[in-house]
């Protein structure tokens, strides 16, 4: 490590098993929790695997924060190359077919404006940041990393995959992973899903598969082989906790245009059970794929419309927070009125949408003025790869299907550098009346039950599983 800057232990113990596993295998995996500091133990590992040429695939959010740690950490002496659209394109192009030393760092979105990258000699080292975005074998961004049928892989001598979150939603979002980090073991997506369903399962694509898990438990102990997972305990961190509080909206033609809506949900739902039961043919697929889509237009529908609605109740209750606090949403719409309601008491944030300098001051001004009380963000662009300890309060203006994410959106502020106590409010609409509020909230709890017997369920951890266990109104 550089002078004056020393690894954690449990830091020093995953570069450890990133070297032993790195001298018999391509690549190994960096699992740990949100807020352990993955990013310094793939330096690390760099730094005593002695590259010359590595390449850092990361999301766009979070390029700055590599080129920073890098400078911070390395003890290689390689020059950083940022790779970003639209920014010095000609002389990355040109370093790039030329093989030239040094780190060189580029997001997912742009790696096909450079095919150099794959034709040049073999990187000698490749880290994928936040690898479980590319869980779907069919996304461009997952082929042109992995390959595809008609894309190569990047060529790389070694490999790290680094993730807070390895498996997002289902058991079969692991596989694209997996086969990359050892083929052997998982050679084909047919035969992992047959070894981790109940028999009776249906394939309907590449990444929607219909079933019952099973095989967790060995599937568990296959993962240790791969990769190094740790739970936050180990940072002594203040605790976290969770509440629900529900909200409510007093218009009775909304509630009736969500009735109505549920109802049509529900017979669609019918449908597709009655074509699930049907024998696997392609035009069974097809169907499938067909329903599958106005189920999820209808439910998009709706989401928008319960995210709308509980505006007033939301911008309410954000109104009566105290100190620094981090709020999350999904939708735009939701995000820029909340941004106009609160505009008066000092609000930063940012959203998909938004350039890397402007995340970047968003994310330090959060941080260092004291007049800046809110941070508000996209669940998925600012819920990973930044830091917001300044906050001991996160609300959610609106849930997300997949659990992971909320708790990797939670941990901007639950992290290392934080010293006192977070809670984190879900703000959920009605949970006695059907919404895709209280819809997501089963889903979650159900989904994170499957994934803690995968990835590990830290005692000390109050996981989102738990989240119905503190409830109160509003």
């Amino acid at each position: 490590m550089p002078p004056g800057l020393d690894l954690f232990w449990y830091q020093q113990d995953g570069i450890g098993f990133a070297l032993n596993r790195l001298r018999t295998n391509r690549a190994a995996m960096f699992g740990d929790v949100m807020g352990l500091g993955k990013t310094i133990e793939a330096i690390g590992t760099a730094n005593a695997l002695g590259p010359r040429r590595v390449l850092v695939v990361c999301p766009a959010s979070v390029l700055f924060t590599w080129r920073r740690e890098i400078w911070k950490w390395q003890t290689l002496g390689l020059p950083v190359f940022l790779v970003q659209a639209g920014c010095d394109t000609t002389i990355n192009h040109e370093m790039m077919g030329r093989g030239v030393c040094g780190w060189f760092i580029i997001n997912y979105d742009i790696l096909g404006d450079y095919p150099e990258m794959k034709t040049s000699k073999p990187w000698d080292l490749l880290i994928l940041d936040e690898s479980h975005k590319l869980k779907n074998p069919t996304a461009i961004r997952t082929q042109h990393v992995f390959g595809g049928d008609t894309l190569a892989p990047i060529p790389a001598e070694k490999a790290l995959l680094l993730t807070g979150t390895p498996m997002v939603n289902y058991v079969h979002d692991l596989y694209t992973q997996l086969h990359f980090l050892d083929s052997a073991m998982w050679p084909s997506f047919e035969q992992f899903v047959a070894d981790q369903y109940f028999p009776g399962y249906k394939i309907i694509t590449p990444s929607q598969v219909v079933g019952v898990e099973h095989n967790l438990e060995r599937l568990r102990r296959q993962l240790t082989t791969v990769m190094i997972r740790r739970p936050k305990s180990v940072l002594n961190l203040p605790p976290k906790e969770r509440e629900i509080v529900e909200v409510d909206v007093d218009d009775g033609e909304f509630w009736f245009s969500l009735s109505e809506q549920e109802k049509d949900l529900k017979r669609l739902q019918r449908q597709l059970m009655t074509l699930l039961d049907k024998a696997a043919t392609e035009a069974t697929r097809a169907e499938i794929r067909d329903l599958g889509a106005m189920i999820n237009g209808l439910t998009s529908n709706v989401r928008y419309q319960v995210g709308m609605n509980k505006l007033p109740a939301v911008i309410e209750y954000l109104r009566g927070c105290t100190g620094k606090t981090l709020v999350f949403a999904y939708h735009h719409d939701v995000i820029e009125r909340l941004m106009e309601a609160l505009a008066n008491q000092g609000v930063c944030g940012f959203t998909g949408s938004s350039s890397l300098r402007d995340r970047d001051r968003a994310v330090k001004r959060f941080q260092d003025d004291p007049n800046c009380r809110f941070f508000i963000g996209n669940i998925e662009a600012s819920g990973h790869g930044i830091t917001l300890t300044a906050a001991r309060h996160v609300v959610f203006a609106e849930p997300d299907w997949r659990g992971t994410y909320l708790e990797q959106a939670e941990d901007r502020a639950h992290r290392y550098g934080q010293n006192y106590p977070v809670l984190a409010t879900y703000l959920l609409l009605n949970l006695s009346k059907w919404s895709t509020d209280s819809w997501m909230e089963s889903k979650t709890r159900s989904k994170q039950t499957v994934i803690d017997t995968i990835l590990g369920s830290p005692e000390d951890e109050n996981n989102i599983r738990k989240l119905a266990a503190q409830r109160v109104k509003h």
